[in-house]
């Protein structure tokens, strides 16, 4: 209950609608793909790792619960914001993304340049101030049940991203 309620009230303050962000492709998940990911779920949210890909699961669970807005990627369940986990204003290939407070700078981060994100017209997301899309890993590997896969998430010259492992959409 108590997470609802957090999520609640982030999603209110926040004011858009909450979605996956889902790969359009399913690659090796037929009936559900893959979809961003906070690692963990329940009391058990790990925000301080990277962010994943992870089969979508039935309906919105909150940690992969996101917000698209004013080129940010706000996470409801954690308050924070996607970040790209590059140092300074240095983004390279296969540099991961974690959770950091939105637009709040730290040692090494510029939040404003590292939170950055625009959704092209090609469904790519795309950092603002480089030329990095979102790519998902090529290859899966099954959680804590054999049920559930992951895997890893990075930026990539988008010029040399797979299409199937880089375009996106927003499912309810």
């Amino acid at each position: 209950m108590r997470l609802f309620l957090l999520l609640f009230i982030a999603v209110f303050a926040f004011a858009k609608e909450p979605h996956h962000i889902k790969l359009v492709d399913n690659l090796d998940r037929k009936s559900d793909g893959y979809c961003l990911d906070v690692l963990g779920s329940g009391r058990y949210i790990r925000y301080d790792m990277p962010l994943q890909g992870h089969n979508c699961k039935p309906g919105l669970y909150a940690d992969e619960a996101f917000v698209f807005e004013n080129e940010q990627i706000y996470s409801p369940v954690t308050n924070m914001c996607v970040t790209i986990a590059g140092v300074n204003n240095s983004v390279l290939d296969y540099t991961p993304l974690v959770l950091q407070p939105c637009s709040l700078d730290s040692a090494f981060v510029n939040a404003k340049f590292m939170q950055a994100f625009e959704f092209t017209k090609n469904q790519k997301i795309k950092h603002k101030y480089s030329d990095m899309c979102l790519e998902m890993g090529e290859s899966s590997d099954s959680t804590f049940s054999k049920e559930h896969t992951w895997r890893t998430l990075y930026m990539k010259n988008c010029d040399k991203v797979d299409t199937a492992r880089s375009t996106w959409k927003f499912d309810s």
